[in-house]
């Protein structure tokens, strides 16, 4: 994400166990922040959205689950040489180098049950952590109507076919 204002640069890479989901989920989730702080304040104190179940805590290496956020500076430099006809010429280049900045990942927040629906519910606020099922849908499986779902899904798995998180099977979720 590149700021027009000059502010620097930042990569999110994520490892551990959590997968892609986990991936886009810190990469939205810290998205946001990201816009509202200069790059170089977010970095020191990164947050995650309200009601997160994960905390993050400083640490001095990438571990087995941790977000690493690189902070991409700018070098701007110039050299100058003598072309063949006597011409002194000088040439800009910009380079960038990549920070790394570590942060451990804590799942801090209990799991909600896993949720078959076949009827009509409401909006789901909770997180799904750990659920697994031998039918589709390792943390919801839906065949009817569902309000919005607010939370975080965390390694969901199903030994079906479909959806280690979430299997709508024709049915509808959110607005």
């Amino acid at each position: 994400m590149r700021k027009s204002d000059g502010v620097n640069s930042l990569i999110i890479s994520i490892s551990g166990r959590g997968g892609i989901l986990k991936r886009l989920l810190c990469a939205s989730l810290l998205g946001l922040t990201i816009l509202g702080a200069n790059a170089a304040e977010f970095i020191q104190t990164p947050t995650l959205g309200e009601d997160s179940a994960y905390t993050l805590t400083e640490a001095s290496k990438a571990g087995a689950d941790s977000l690493t956020l690189y902070e991409l500076k700018d070098k701007i430099g110039s050299y100058s040489y003598v072309d063949k006809n006597g011409e002194t010429v000088t040439k800009t280049y910009t380079t960038v180098e990549a920070l790394p900045h570590y942060y451990d990942m804590t799942i801090t927040a209990n799991s909600a049950e896993r949720i078959e629906n076949s009827d009509t519910i409401g909006d789901i606020v909770d997180h799904f952590i750990g659920q697994s099922s031998t039918s589709s849908g390792g943390a919801i499986s839906n065949s009817s109507t569902i309000g919005n779902i607010t939370g975080d899904f965390i390694n969901n798995v199903t030994t079906a076919n479909f959806g280690g998180a979430i299997y709508n099977n024709r049915g509808t979720i959110g607005d």
